[in-house]
């Protein structure tokens, strides 16, 4: 026994350390099934989010290299109130019998020339189409080629009693304010090309009921015939 008795403390000493070890792996959970599949899950999260946000990049990317389309406002579709810049030439022409002459002549020649939409010429003509031609082929005044146009040029005409020879005359046409226009020819007859049974050119009567509530108003171009003293 006092052979063993030195050997005792040794014993004790790996005694307490063998304890110790077993108390620290039951304090150690291992991980179980549930854990290691939250692990994995969370790390496949992970890996999408940062593939999505690659594609939302890469879009935002192409989406900005693409040119804005910007809206095309049509000529057909302004009204006489909406302002737009105009390009053409106007000059002082007097209202002289022998301009009326011209005029009147003129368009005798072009009637019954069918109408045909955005037409200006022998093959078909529309209503925009032969105002403009009449006054640059006849004076030289070049107006502009659609009727929302040609409402805006010239003076305001406030009666329909006080209508003269050469008036542009406007209606409404459908939605399109105005959408048809003619000449004014005495006698409360207008001169026009007429959609209306594809008639073409040809004169009507301005308190015609079709016409009369379709009416908007009335642009001068030609003046008044004056007499200069002195010259000029």
């Amino acid at each position: 026994m006092q052979r063993y008795k030195k050997f005792l403390p040794f014993v004790i000493l790996i005694f307490i350390f063998s304890c110790v070890s077993i108390n620290a792996n039951v304090l150690t959970p291992l991980p179980s099934s549930n854990q290691k599949k939250a692990t994995k899950t969370i790390k496949k999260v992970s890996v999408s989010k940062k593939s999505k946000s690659k594609k939302v990049r890469s879009k935002r990317v192409k989406n900005s290299r693409k040119p804005v389309k910007t809206n095309e406002l049509k000529v057909s579709s302004l009204l006489p109130e909406e302002s737009n810049t105009v390009s053409y030439t106007m000059k002082s022409v007097s209202l002289t019998s022998e301009v009326k002459e011209n005029i009147m002549s003129e368009i005798i020649q072009w009637f019954d020339t069918r109408y045909k939409w955005g037409g200006k010429s022998e093959r078909g003509i529309d209503c925009s189409g032969f105002t403009s031609m009449i006054f640059e082929k006849v004076l030289g005044i070049e107006i502009p080629r659609s009727s929302a146009l040609q409402i805006k040029i010239g003076t305001p005409v406030e009666n329909v009693k006080d209508l003269q020879f050469g008036d542009l005359v406007f209606f409404k046409s459908g939605r399109r304010n105005p959408g048809h226009v003619g000449i004014y020819i005495g006698d409360g007859l207008f001169a026009h090309s007429s959609s209306y049974r594809k008639r073409g050119v040809t004169t009507s009567q301005l308190a015609d009921g079709s016409y009369f509530k379709r009416y908007v108003g009335a642009r001068r171009i030609l003046d008044a015939p004056r007499t200069v003293i002195g010259g000029e």
